[in-house]
């Protein structure tokens, strides 16, 4: 059984290596979840890579008073939402231009 300090220490270290994940420009830290229990940390969720696990997980290494990381995070690829993570339509103007070079039409492909 935990005492009062060592769940204080547990939540402190969670949030700490939630911070380090935030400042992480490689990965999209809102799909991860952290938990930590005497200095164990555990990372769930997903990243679109899987270099950006690793990344993840040397972030979470990084932080003072991890003394070990198990990392339970899927590597997805890259669909859906994820193909257009800012909603900029860049996905629609690639997808036009694959559609243009398989038909080998000339017309504009950004008018799809």
């Amino acid at each position: 059984m935990q005492t009062m300090m060592e769940k204080g220490t547990d939540k402190q270290l969670r949030e700490a290596v939630l911070r380090q994940l935030e400042w992480e420009p490689e990965i999209m830290s809102q799909d991860i979840s952290v938990d930590a229990t005497d200095g164990v940390v555990t990372l769930t969720g997903y990243v679109n890579g899987y270099s950006m696990k690793v990344v993840a997980e040397e972030s979470a290494k990084s932080v003072w008073g991890v003394r070990s990381v198990a990392n339970h995070i899927d590597a997805m690829p890259i669909t859906g939402y994820l193909a257009d993570p800012f909603g900029d339509g860049d996905c629609n103007i690639r997808d036009g231009l694959l559609e243009q070079a398989a038909t080998g039409d000339r017309t504009d492909a950004l008018s799809h």
